[in-house]
């Protein structure tokens, strides 16, 4: 596999673009339940999406879901400009 390296960022296969994205606020959940109990990804963007509209905010249309090599995830939605 052929990488491209950029600094300060791990190595990135080649053919994948790397981006930079900035915010001011970001709601995230981490979860480390089991996969049996877990709420699932999109029922947490539904939480989020709750919450945004409580506090007068509008979510970017994307979302950041990390998983770990210990079964945990986060999920991330970030506001608006």
């Amino acid at each position: 596999m052929r990488t491209c390296k950029i600094k300060g960022v791990a190595r990135i296969p080649a053919g994948f673009d790397y981006r930079q994205y900035r915010t001011e606020k970001i709601y995230k959940i981490f979860i480390t339940q089991s996969d049996w109990i877990r709420p699932t990804p999109e029922s947490i963007e539904e939480m989020m999406l709750i919450k945004s509209i409580e506090e007068g905010e509008v979510l970017k249309p994307y979302t950041f879901e990390l998983y770990y090599q210990d079964g945990s995830f986060s999920v991330e939605k970030w506001i608006q400009h």
